[in-house]
């Protein structure tokens, strides 16, 4: 019995000094990788702000065509920006977040910057930028579209709605015009038409609202703005479908030795290099996809249908309106002056644009449609900055030939017969309030 008791007391014994034992080297090793962790990290910390400092991150137009955006055609494109003003500029345009919108999905967040000025309202600034709530006593303008009429690639004076505001005022002699650019990144007619309405809704009328469109048409081809897929995720996650994200992600992201290694393998700055124009040919098989007459048809159906509310809204509030159908390199573009054109023949608008050209010549598509496709046609020069943003140059162009029509209607309008009665006393929208 003493001998058990004794052989249970050093089992007892040797069990413990094992688990002590065990707990050692799994605590020094815990608390190895935990210092090797927090060097590593040290290191990447620094290797980061070093890189950084000495070698800054290309700006995304740079890090997407890598080798094919040269210095001698960034002189072309940006001939009155210096190489260091193109830098910044194009950081500022391109790193900015967007906000949520109730009506629109989304829409550009404020943004204070040397090159882009984004209003709380959602409007970029232009050259001379009018006053907010726009004046009853101002002829007013409202500019609704993409990036392409946002501006994407130029600076705040340079935009399409920026120089047809300088148009109207310099060669019009409509001194109190005020153009407000509410062109929104991948916004199409859908959303411009709920944008619009919007702004209806809180009383704030224009007395144009111009919409310049084409391009994300034939991009949303199932009329689904971006965003929607993760939104309804997010949705999913807050009425308790579907349980929340892991939280270590997120955590394991914001380490800077997690982050040295995604931007040091990241493949998005080279993989550019492996493309060749024969990469972006069309194939039989992108024929047939994008020579899809359902989607075609679709498309256009919905841009129809769009522009049809948008007319019937403007007019019960005494709103002109006028479409503009934009330029795009896949359309009547000479791409041997067009240094990212290669990539632009995928597109479903490939084989729409012949279709609205042909409903505009018929006249179906109304006398408030403007064609401004053919643009380009004949023209010798860079047009975009990108693969489908237009350079200054090309932008004042399509101003040119907007502005006459713009001017066109502001100076039928008579001010005091459109106004709200509420307003015709010289009262400003500012002081307007919506009962809801």
């Amino acid at each position: 019995m003493v001998v058990i008791v004794c052989f249970r007391k050093r089992l007892y014994q040797t069990m413990l000094k094992a688990i002590a034992k065990a707990y050692r080297v799994a605590a020094y090793g815990l608390l190895t990788i935990l210092i090797l962790w927090m060097v590593l990290n040290v290191f990447a910390w620094v290797a980061l702000k070093i890189s950084h400092r000495f070698f800054p991150p290309p700006n995304p137009v740079i890090a997407r065509y890598g080798r094919e955006f040269t210095l001698e055609l960034e002189r072309k494109i940006y001939p009155d920006l210096s190489h260091d003003e193109v830098q910044a500029m194009l950081n500022e345009m391109w790193g900015r977040p967007v906000k949520f919108d109730p009506f629109t999905t989304f829409r550009e967040r404020r943004f204070q910057g040397k090159y882009v000025n984004i209003s709380e309202h959602g409007y970029r600034r232009v050259r001379n930028q009018g006053p907010w709530p726009p004046a009853a006593s101002n002829l007013n303008v409202f500019f609704f579209g993409g990036s392409t009429t946002f501006g994407y690639g130029l600076p705040d004076w340079q935009t399409i709605p920026s120089y047809v505001q300088d148009i109207l005022r310099e060669k019009f002699n409509l001194g109190n015009v005020c153009v407000y650019n509410f062109g929104t990144n991948s916004f199409y007619s859908s959303q411009e038409r709920a944008y619009f309405q919007s702004w209806i809704t809180q009383n704030q009328i224009p007395d144009v609202a111009v919409f310049f469109d084409g391009l994300n048409e034939f991009f949303y081809i199932d009329n689904v703005p971006k965003y929607s897929r993760e939104l309804a995720e997010l949705l999913d996650v807050v009425v308790r479908y579907k349980p929340p994200p892991s939280p270590w992600v997120s955590y394991l992201n914001d380490w800077p030795f997690v982050r040295l290694m995604m931007e040091t393998l990241s493949p998005r700055q080279t993989q550019v290099y492996q493309l060749t124009p024969q990469d972006f040919e069309l194939t039989e098989a992108d024929i047939r996809y994008f020579k899809n007459e359902q989607v075609l048809s679709s498309v256009i159906g919905t841009y129809r249908r769009n522009k049809q509310q948008i007319e019937a809204v403007a007019k019960s509030v005494g709103c002109a309106v006028l479409f503009v159908w934009q330029p795009i390199p896949a359309y009547k573009c000479d791409l041997r002056y067009h240094p990212f054109g290669h990539r632009g023949k995928k597109m479903f608008s490939v084989y729409g644009y012949p279709i609205m050209e042909e409903l505009h010549r018929k006249g179906e598509l109304g006398d408030n449609f403007l064609w401004a496709a053919d643009l380009q046609e004949g023209l010798t020069e860079p047009l975009y900055v990108d693969q489908v943003h237009y350079t200054s140059a090309f932008a004042k162009r399509i101003a040119e030939f907007i502005a006459p029509h713009i001017a066109e209607r502001l100076l039928r309008i008579d001010k005091q017969s459109r106004l709200p009665r509420c307003m015709r006393d010289g009262t400003t929208s500012s002081t307007l309030h919506v009962d809801g």
